[in-house]
C-alpha cells in the first residue's frame, strides 16, 4: 500500500549505522496530467533523531531531488499543534497558504490541517510574454506603467524586459 501511494522517485532515508532515523517521500497530488509537477511531502524523523538537523537535511535533499524530476510545487498538510514540523517546512522555503477545517478524523476527533507549499524557483518557470492593452499610453513611461499593471497579479514575475517593434 505504501509503495502505491508514493512516487517511485524522491524517496530518501537517513541512517545512523544500520538504524533508520528518518525518511522523506513524495506522493502524487492528483492523477490528472495538469498536476504532474505537484507532489505531497511525507516526513518521518525518529524521536531519538529529532532536533539534530536530520529533518532539515532530508527535506533539503528532497527538494533538490524533486526539482531534478520536474516537480514545481511541493505541498504538506500538517496538524496545527505540530509546530516543529511547520517550522521545519518554513525553514526549507515552504509558506502557509491556508487551513483546511475538519479535514480529517483521528481517534474520533475532527482535525484541522495547515496547508503549506513550496514553489520551485527553477522548475515550471516560463518567460511571460504577451500583448498588453496599453489603452491611451502616449509615453514610454505610461506604457511601462500599463504593462506593470497587467503583470501585477502574475505569480513569479520579478521584472520586465521591454522590446518595441517598429510595427
Amino acid at each position: 500500500v505504501w509503495n502505491a501511494r508514493h512516487l517511485k522517485h524522491c524517496r530518501l532515508v537517513a541512517r545512523r549505522g544500520d538504524e533508520v532515523i528518518g525518511w522523506v517521500a513524495l506522493g502524487p497530488y492528483s492523477g490528472r496530467v495538469a498536476y504532474n509537477g505537484v507532489a505531497e511531502v511525507s516526513v518521518y524523523i525518529a524521536e531519538r533523531a529529532r532536533s539534530q538537523g536530520v529533518g532539515h537535511a532530508l527535506l533539503d535533499a528532497l527538494i533538490a531531488e524533486s526539482e531534478r524530476h520536474g516537480i514545481w510545487t511541493l505541498q504538506a498538510g500538517i496538524f496545527p499543534e505540530n509546530t516543529i514540523s511547520i517550522a521545519l517546512h518554513t525553514k526549507c522555503g515552504f509558506r502557509q497558504v491556508g487551513m483546511r477545517e475538519r479535514l480529517g478524523k483521528l481517534n474520533g476527533a475532527w482535525r484541522d490541517v495547515i496547508l503549506l507549499e513550496r514553489r520551485s524557483a527553477t522548475v515550471g518557470v516560463e518567460q511571460v510574454t504577451g500583448v498588453f492593452d496599453v489603452g491611451a499610453a502616449s509615453t514610454v513611461g505610461e506604457l511601462l506603467t500599463a504593462i506593470e499593471a497587467s503583470l501585477n497579479n502574475v505569480d513569479g514575475v520579478d521584472g520586465i524586459t521591454l522590446s518595441l517593434d517598429a510595427d
